[in-house]
């Protein structure tokens, strides 16, 4: 799968361990650890990887 700023916050979250995904600048592997992070403003989503990268997404929330 691949993930990016644009995917929809509804599809990061339903990333699960041991589901390989990837990022436009190369960075792919088997996610071992997802950390999600909610502030007031934005989500971050911290995927790691069995080969010692991660991907970090960035949210904005959208306030009403």
């Amino acid at each position: 799968m691949l993930i990016d700023n644009e995917t929809p916050t509804s599809d990061l979250l339903e990333v699960k361990l041991n589901d390989f995904i990837s990022d436009k600048f190369g960075n792919e592997g088997v996610v071992n650890k997802i950390s999600i992070n909610d502030s007031d403003e934005f989500w971050l989503f911290i995927f790691s990887l069995s080969n010692n990268k991660s991907i970090e997404i960035t949210k904005i929330k959208n306030i009403c």
